[in-house]
């Protein structure tokens, strides 16, 4: 069995064993002091500014596709990529539709 974070393949084309979630590496990007608090030490700050994002985010969460006249939107579409080993989802993806 590999352990996490073991490189399989060569070149471009290698994955880890286990891959990397796009949120913690934008956690990561927008502060990696948090970002390591959170992750590596467990602490995470629940606070008025996060309880309100996470009530707010709730309708992003919920999977599921919407029509409307010259768009589709799409909430929770799952997100990944091989090559770079990253996995996630769009919160809300809007595609305009032809003919519509």
């Amino acid at each position: 069995m590999l352990e996490q974070g073991t490189e399989v393949g060569a070149g471009s084309q290698s994955v880890f064993a286990e891959p990397v979630l796009i949120s913690t590496l934008n956690e990561f990007l927008f502060c990696s002091r948090r970002a390591a608090l959170k992750f590596v030490e467990g602490i995470r700050d629940e606070n008025a500014y996060t309880l309100e994002g996470a009530f707010l985010h709730d309708r992003t969460d919920t999977p599921g596709v919407e029509e409307r006249p010259g768009v589709r939107i799409a909430r929770a579409l799952p997100v990944f990529s091989r090559r770079l080993g990253l996995v996630g989802k769009a919160d809300v993806v809007v595609a305009a539709v032809e003919g519509g």
